[in-house]
């Protein structure tokens, strides 16, 4: 189980960075893309 919240973790903190600096989107792209990831993560 904690290995499964350390994952989710470094997800939430890192997605950002990732999405923005190295594929370039915007940050109302990045909420977009955030949310999906959320929603495939928890079904």
């Amino acid at each position: 189980m904690a290995l499964g919240f350390g994952g989710m973790f470094a997800f939430i903190t890192a997605s950002s960075f990732v999405y923005v600096v190295y594929f370039g989107v915007s940050p109302r792209v990045f909420s977009a893309l955030f949310a999906l990831n959320i929603l495939g993560i928890s079904c």
